[in-house]
């Protein structure tokens, strides 16, 4: 093989044990990991050649130009370097243990001795005057079958995460059509109705329906007192029916029992506790509630075994091109595995220990059942009006309507567990409706803040931008050690999406400020919620919100964050005039209404 040619070739891997390839022509060639143990390499042609951990011990590489090469790992012990030319190549981490001819080839460093050269981390040759000697950044310190075997590990790692994403998204779009209006009771509980029909998803409503359920069943008894006021009486604790009550119906009973005064126990008294008190309950109320619902064939995990399993399985798919591409190199980068390790383990354990259910075919049925049973009912007019004690002449017909939503006058009366800081009972606009309440915080970007504040904020995020840009473009890993320029430039990549972002950032608040400085509207509304958030800390600023419904968005709020002087103008149930910036949801003025809401 002497004076063969192979330039550009690419030999990675390759078995070249004493061969003999004097003045071959390997320039720009793909020699890593390639194995030259004892070959004869004289006057062989390597300017520019990528040998990335090649092995050339005791090879013979007198006068061999290796000027511009890639030699970053080689081992060159024992081998012979008489009159090479070495100028301008990567020489980190190479081994010259014993080699000859170092002090005499031209490489502009002092003279060293072996000792020296084996224990130097990092050497980089000067280009020599007149060398055609390029600037190499990180991706030449890896092969090209290296490199594509991280891209092609990187697109299947994002189609991992896009299943991920679509059998999330469109699994858990349940929406069973309804069945025609009907007066028909299935025998699914008041809480399982509410579960079939709220997307499978189980919403704080299903707990009074429960207890105008025991109602119907006479466990319990519901009395008017006075006009808005309940009470709850129980019957006497040692019956034995308790036994047919389900291990969330129990739940609600002992609850009631536990609340109750020689027997009795207000409306406005039946709550869960303090809140973190109030979610553990309610998370052993919701865990019975699936329970039944996974053992009568309605309801299933949204993970399921077989599921997570094959997410798990997938999720090794993208360490197969990596191996394979790495090859002996595969433990030289243990943050990138630690890293992926992580993550997965993350995303699975997610998915096992969520309680989202999706339907089965009977549950479904169900659902659309009962949905059929909820048009029914909202076509009585006086139905959403109805109190608590109307139980005793609709019996379970009340609380079937309670857990499908359109029960509300019962519902309100009945404040069970703490109170749903993102759920609303209203009846601003002549009809009682259930609506969310979003608090921002991060997004909308200066939410809540004065238009001319927010233009300020975005033009000076402008300027951070502009100046991360401009260190981006200045700051280059040329002339750097291989190890030193890779940090630089993966932190230039780092500060590019951060720039990226602050920018994106300061351009929408900017627009949506200039938008607001002008253009006010006039808004009235009941107020939903009034709530303070944060300044725990010594240096946190506590934030105010007040969510008003207008009657136009009867299903979604947004609540306005306003300043503590505005916030205390108001009460929640109040009707109030404010006048708010319509893309900031700025408060300029806020008046209360001469009129309480319910």
């Amino acid at each position: 093989m002497a004076g063969a040619r192979a330039s550009e070739a690419r030999l990675p891997q390759v078995a070249a044990t004493r061969a003999d390839l004097s003045g071959a022509d390997l320039s720009n060639a793909d020699l890593s990991q390639a194995t030259f143990v004892e070959a004869n390499l004289t006057g062989a042609d390597l300017h520019r050649a990528m040998a990335f951990n090649a092995v050339m011990s005791r090879a013979d590489l007198r006068s061999a130009n290796l000027a511009g090469a890639v030699l970053v790992g080689v081992h060159f012990d024992g081998a012979d370097l008489t009159g090479a030319n070495l100028a301008g190549a990567e020489l980190a981490g190479a081994d010259f243990v014993g080699a000859r001819g170092i002090e005499g080839a031209p490489l502009p460093l002092p003279p060293m001795t072996t000792a020296d050269v084996r224990d130097a981390g990092s050497i980089r040759a000067s280009a020599a005057p007149g060398d055609d000697v390029r600037r190499r950044g990180v991706g030449d310190y890896l092969s090209r079958r290296q490199l594509v075997a991280f891209i092609v590990a990187a697109a299947l790692a994002g189609l991992w995460l896009l299943a991920l994403l679509a059998v999330s998204i469109f699994r858990g779009d349940v929406h069973p059509p309804p069945n025609p209006p009907h007066t028909e009771l299935g025998p699914e509980s008041p809480a399982l109705s509410n579960l079939l029909t709220s997307g499978f998803r189980l919403t704080p409503d299903s707990v009074p329906a429960t207890v105008l359920d025991l109602a119907a069943r006479r466990y319990v008894q519901i009395e008017q007192v006075a006009p808005g006021s309940f009470i709850v009486r129980l019957e006497r604790a040692d019956r034995e029916e308790d036994d047919e009550l389900q291990p969330y119906e129990q739940r609600v009973l002992q609850l009631l029992r536990s609340r109750a005064s020689d027997g009795v126990v207000p409306t406005t008294a039946l709550t869960t506790g303090p809140r973190e008190e109030s979610r553990m309950w309610w998370r052993a109320f919701e865990k019975d509630v699936i329970t039944e619902s996974k053992a009568k064939n309605l309801s299933e995990n949204f993970w399921s075994p077989t599921l997570v399993s094959a997410f798990c399985a997938g999720a090794a798919i993208p360490a197969i091109p990596i191996t394979i591409g790495l090859g002996s190199m595969i433990f030289d980068f243990p943050g990138l595995w630690v890293g992926y390790g992580v993550l997965i383990l993350v995303v699975l354990g997610a998915m096992s220990s969520t309680r989202r259910q999706r339907d089965r075919p009977s549950g479904r049925r169900a659902a659309s059942r009962w949905l059929g049973l909820r048009e029914y009912l909202e076509g009585a007019e006086t139905f959403p009006t109805l109190s608590p004690a109307a139980v005793a002449v609709w019996d379970r017909y009340l609380a079937y309507g309670a857990a499908l939503g359109v029960a509300a006058g019962a519902i309100h009366a009945m404040p069970m567990g703490a109170e749903d800081d993102h759920r609303a009972w209203s009846s601003y606009g002549g009809r009682w409706h259930q609506t969310r309440i979003r608090y921002p915080h991060m997004w909308p970007p200066a939410w809540g803040s004065h238009p001319v504040v927010a233009l300020l904020r975005g033009l000076l995020a402008a300027g951070i931008a502009a100046m991360v840009f401009f260190v981006v473009v200045k700051v280059t890993a040329s002339g750097s050690a291989p190890d030193q320029a890779q940090r630089i430039n993966i932190g230039r990549g780092a500060a590019a999406v951060v720039g990226v972002l602050v920018a994106a950032w300061a351009a929408s608040v900017m627009i949506v400020a200039i938008s607001d400085l002008f253009s006010p509207v006039t808004m009235t509304g009941l107020v939903l919620r009034s709530r303070r958030r944060g300044g725990r800390g010594e240096n946190s600023q506590p934030r105010f919100y007040i969510a008003i419904d207008d009657g136009q968005n009867p299903t979604k709020v947004m609540a306005w964050r306003v300043k503590s002087e505005v916030f205390t103008r108001c009460r929640q149930g109040d009707v109030v005039t404010a006048k708010v910036t319509r893309s900031l949801g700025y408060v300029r003025d806020l008046r209360v209404v001469p009129f309480r809401g319910p």
